[in-house]
């Protein structure tokens, strides 16, 4: 297989995309942590492995002002929410964000290297470490 087509390649990436997010919501802090160690590893400040009451609310935090910062860029009627159009306008930017970041040798396409390398990086064997 020599490379992806656009619409595929869109769906595959905007589906991981969204279920990080999903990721992210559920499941507490705690099973965040273990889903992604590097949220662990930045908030957890004493370093014991757990998120407490303080360290999940500078979490909570950061993530607010993420937000925020995202609805400010993507929200051009300025009504502090994204509609379809806005939401539509975010996820390709990400998608074509994550795109260039597969296409390692910037060829516009993705070879089956290329998509294996890129999806390596979210885990051992996808998201929730299968294989």
């Amino acid at each position: 297989m020599r490379g992806m087509n656009r619409k595929s390649l869109a769906v595959v990436v905007l589906g991981s995309l969204s279920l990080t997010g999903v990721s992210l919501a559920m499941g507490g802090p705690e099973r965040m942590g273990k889903r992604h160690p590097e949220l662990m590893q930045k908030y957890d400040a004493n370093k014991n492995g757990q998120l407490e009451d303080g360290e999940r609310e500078a979490m909570r935090e950061e993530l607010k002002k993420l937000r925020e910062e995202k609805v400010a860029k993507y929200d051009t009627n300025k009504d502090g929410k994204l509609d379809e159009a806005e939401r539509k306008a975010l996820r390709e930017e990400r998608v074509a964000e994550r795109f260039k970041a597969l296409d390692t040798n910037g060829n516009g396409t993705l070879s089956l290297e290329e998509f294996k390398a890129g999806m390596g990086e979210r885990g051992r064997g996808g998201r929730h470490g299968r294989h």
